[in-house]
């Protein structure tokens, strides 16, 4: 599932260069009207040095937002490439045959090509993204029953001999567990391995 496209809170100018002249300009005053006036008199001035921090917060904030921004966009992309790669994939390419179950807290269904995240390994932190495939594409699967369906991985060469029939692999919104797939066939034999024989990968 890919979020709408992320945007900057704050934008100034029509482009990337008008948006960091302005944010410079924010700190550049900011810190000659915080400085200036008091050391060139010889007295504390609270009023511009009230102005000149106002300004600097504005151009850190400006700058944590574009950084922010920058985080987000990477996700966002990486969302779309991965849910092109799943949606290219043929039907009957999938690559294991799954028991699953509905255990979203707002109790919304699973629709037909939900793509959560996938806790692959109980070895190792590697998550990585799926989509589920019911035989009925217009099958909705509520909260709390189970169904059989198929899911497809993105990049299963990353995370080989991992599965066996039996085991639980617990997928994911963001940090929010959404859901259980129990295996019942693996299809794709680069994936399967004997029960709590994992094999542990370096992930760089």
């Amino acid at each position: 599932m890919v979020k709408n496209k992320p945007k900057r809170l704050i934008t100034l100018g029509n482009n990337e260069r008008s948006h960091w002249v302005a944010v410079s300009s924010f700190i550049i005053l900011g810190t000659f009207t915080a400085v200036f006036p008091s050391v060139y008199i010889n007295k504390v001035l609270w009023g511009p040095i009230i102005i000149g921090i106002l300004l600097l917060i504005a151009g850190v904030f400006c700058i944590a937002d574009h950084i922010i921004f920058k985080k987000r966009t990477q996700i966002y992309e990486q969302q779309k490439r991965n849910n092109s790669t799943l949606a290219n994939k043929n039907a009957t390419e999938y690559d294991i045959k799954a028991e699953i179950i509905n255990l979203r807290k707002s109790g919304n269904p699973f629709a037909n090509k939900y793509r959560p995240i996938f806790k692959i390994s109980n070895k190792q932190p590697y998550l990585t993204t799926g989509q589920i495939s019911f035989k009925d594409e217009n099958f909705m699967l509520k909260v709390n029953e189970k169904a059989e369906a198929y899911i497809s991985f993105l990049s299963p060469e990353v995370y080989p001999h991992t599965l066996w029939v039996g085991k639980i692999v617990k997928f994911y919104e963001g940090g929010n567990l959404t859901g259980e797939a129990k295996v019942l066939e693996i299809r794709n034999k680069l994936l399967e391995t004997e029960k709590d024989n994992e094999v542990i990968i370096n992930i760089k």
